[in-house]
């Protein structure tokens, strides 16, 4: 069965923030192979010989520096992208012990500002304070797109998810299903499934247009066509295939936000105690929010949490996966138990509750 959490998705007023991929973050900038816009030769960077050779001869042929990333760059790319999913964090964060320019950069000033320390994270060393704006803008990016000549040519929009330890939800949801399905009758397994992740944007010719019909697809395999005269072409000619990845947007499922009556250098337990004060009708019971300090300020915490996600599911996960339910209508919307307790207290939210 299927649970879906659309519905906890924060609104945006502004729109999810647009972000760019850094210079030193391989990706596909009209290449089949991803690249970077940065010298091989950089403080810091740990590259075999051999790469740094390659990288040196793309960097004599290439213009704004764009080469070839070394298998180094994109080893170290892919652990970070599936750190960042892992703990649930968007591109623009600079992991601990990552160098500057691997990270993603915000377009617009002003959520530039508002995303400054808005993630929601327990993993120490992240950095979200420092952003940046890009070097080159997506319309420079779709300037370029627009201009290429390659028939085959891609452009990808990327739309991800964050603000949940999607590690720490699979094991806390493994849990529950091991302990209520029996591993005689069969296995269980665990899987988010983001859809409509991206948008791509193809080429406006009869052969792109062709290819994106999955029909015409199939019967160009069956006749041999594709990969023998369309694969080759779109493979090694330079006017074959070409693939954009450089930019995306993230939609957050929790976040803090900068509290506007708020002042720099105040602490989270004052703020609480004048929230209190303005709010009589909290006298017999105060609202504890979720604060945190900050170089502005004081910020919340907005959106429900895996653990209190979890919380409100658990009960339900498990009676489900004991009668063996098939969903049928669609994905589940609504927990249908009360919250049990033990697994999954480690998640953020888990037991808190909010009054």
């Amino acid at each position: 069965f299927e649970i879906d959490v659309t519905q906890h998705l924060l609104s945006e007023p502004r729109g999810p923030p647009v972000w760019i991929v850094g210079d030193r973050d391989p990706a596909h900038r009209g290449n089949r192979k991803r690249q970077v816009d940065n010298t091989p030769y950089m403080v810091g960077d740990e590259t075999s010989s051999t790469d740094l050779e390659a990288g040196m001869k793309a960097v004599s042929t290439r213009s704004n520096w764009r080469r070839k990333a070394t298998d180094v760059e994109k080893e170290s790319a892919d652990n970070r992208e599936e750190q960042r999913w892992t703990w649930g964090l968007p591109a623009w964060v600079l992991l601990p012990g990552e160098v500057r320019g691997t990270e993603a950069n915000i377009e617009d000033p002003a959520a530039r500002d508002a995303l400054q320390g808005s993630v929601n994270t327990k993993l120490e060393g992240v950095d979200d304070l420092s952003l940046r704006p890009p070097v080159r803008t997506l319309r420079e990016w779709a300037d370029e797109y627009t201009k290429s000549q390659k028939m085959l040519k891609e452009f990808v929009f990327t739309k991800e998810v964050y603000g949940w330890n999607w590690g720490k939800l699979e094991e806390a949801l493994d849990s529950v299903l091991s302990a209520n399905y029996s591993q005689a009758r069969g296995t269980t397994s665990v899987e988010f499934r983001f859809e409509s992740d991206q948008v791509s944007v193809r080429g406006d010719n009869k052969l792109s247009k062709m290819l994106s019909n999955i029909w015409w697809y199939i019967l160009l395999w069956i006749l041999l066509v594709y990969p023998l005269v369309i694969w080759p072409f779109k493979r090694f000619s330079s006017y074959g295939g070409g693939e954009w990845r450089v930019a995306g947007s993230s939609f957050a499922l929790t976040k803090w936000v900068h509290l506007t009556d708020s002042r720099p250098g105040q602490t989270p337990e004052e703020y609480q105690a004048e929230y209190n004060g303005k709010h009589f009708d909290l006298a017999t019971k105060p609202l504890k929010l979720p604060l945190k300090q900050t170089p502005g300020g004081v910020s919340q915490l907005v959106g429900l949490r895996e653990g209190e996600w979890f919380a409100q599911w658990k009960d339900t996960i498990a009676t489900l996966v004991k009668q063996r339910y098939i969903s049928e209508d669609g994905p589940l919307t609504v927990p249908t138990n009360t919250r049990g307790e033990s697994t999954g207290y480690d998640l953020d939210g888990y037991g808190s509750g909010r009054s």
